[in-house]
């Protein structure tokens, strides 16, 4: 609520390396479900032991590396969605890099505050007539008094506004 239009939105990509050695995430498929609960067994030792270790070292929790990031912006919205750029990031040990392709896609979708909030609302003067409008969703409707808004019965005038 209240972001400016000039808003930046930064999506970032971080990784945790549960174990050194890759090898595991190459075993062919025929053999799945024999390994599954191994590779599972084998996975939460892997990250116990890397918890303990950073225990041991003082830190608290896994460590964390971004490992790419974009930019969106409101140029960015659409109804549709869209690829966007990614910047991978120079990591110091190549071996850690994740098989990212330099793209994501994904829907910014961004609306004005004016389509679900009241802009102004008041007395108006319509054909010598006193009536309650209000100013929302591009449009301007009105009402016989305040009372009939608040209880949001069918307005009795209902303009666009489209410039």
């Amino acid at each position: 609520n209240n972001v400016p239009s000039d808003f930046e939105l930064t999506l970032e990509i971080y990784s945790h390396i549960l174990q050194e050695d890759l090898s595991i995430a190459s075993t062919p498929r025929r053999i799945k479900r024999t390994i599954h609960s191994s590779i599972s067994k084998t996975v939460g030792k892997k990250l116990a032991a890397s918890l303990r270790d950073e225990l041991n070292t003082g830190k608290i929790g896994p460590h964390f590396e971004l490992m790419a990031s974009a930019k969106l912006t409101l140029d960015d919205t659409d109804e549709n969605i869209h690829t966007h750029d990614l910047v991978i990031n120079n990591l110091e040990n190549k071996q850690h890099a994740l098989p990212l392709f330099g793209h994501f896609c994904c829907r910014l979708a961004a609306q004005p505050d004016c389509m679900s909030k009241e802009v102004c609302s008041g007395n108006v003067c319509i054909n010598e007539k006193n009536c309650w409008a209000r100013v929302q969703n591009f449009e301007i409707q009105s009402w016989e008094s305040r009372k009939l808004a608040e209880e949001e019965q069918k307005s009795i005038y209902t303009i666009q506004i489209t410039k």
